[in-house]
């Protein structure tokens, strides 16, 4: 898509201009989590009235 490498940050803020989603969840390749812990995290935030 693009002829050089842009850095992390702006090619983070590129791809969330382009999302059209109500959550972004993002890992770097050093994270680690739970299996089921964006599930969580969602349902945490749309049964406390957060979001």
């Amino acid at each position: 898509m693009f002829d050089k490498n842009l850095g992390i940050s702006t090619s983070i803020n590129l791809a969330l201009s382009e999302i059209k989603t109500d959550f972004i969840a993002r890992m770097d390749s050093d994270n680690i989590a739970h299996p089921d812990c964006f599930v969580i995290q969602i349902d945490y935030l749309e049964n406390t009235g957060i979001v």
